[in-house]
């Protein structure tokens, strides 16, 4: 569970909570900490004050990998690189032309590719044709801020 979808659920479900650098206190009676897998419990009267409901959803944030608990801040979009006309023939232009259009076609996400912009880790689960296509540099990453 990502920090952010943590902080959603409390402020939707009426919790109070506030943030102290890594940790994040909930009415008081609760302590998660973003830096590493653990939790505070301050009070035994948690099942009155806290609820089952909640205390599941701060072991399941405790469950996630520390990695896996912040979003991910780069941004990409893809765009198709210049090719230059002194690297490749003409016939070899068309033809790497042809392959990105009927890849694209195919796939269809021709609008997606060029529209959306993506995090490191959804450009790491594109189609293998598309990641092959930024590895040769016929596409390319640009980060957008």
């Amino acid at each position: 569970m990502k920090t952010s979808e943590l902080k959603k659920w409390l402020i939707k479900s009426g919790f109070a909570f506030e943030e102290y650098g890594t940790s994040i206190i909930i009415n008081g009676l609760l302590k998660i900490y973003k830096d590493y897998q653990a939790l505070e419990i301050f009070d035994e009267s948690w099942k009155e004050g806290i609820g089952l409901e909640l205390l599941n959803k701060a072991i399941e944030y405790t469950n996630t990998p520390i990695s896996e608990r912040e979003d991910e801040k780069k941004k990409y979009r893809i765009e198709l690189a210049k090719i230059r006309e002194d690297v490749l023939t003409k016939d070899e232009m068309r033809s790497t032309v042809y392959v990105l259009s009927s890849m694209f076609k195919s796939s269809g996400e021709t609008k997606i590719m060029f529209d959306n912009i993506f995090t490191e880790s959804e450009i790491n689960n594109l189609p293998s044709q598309i990641k092959g296509a930024i590895e040769c540099g016929f596409l390319r990453k640009v980060e957008v801020e």
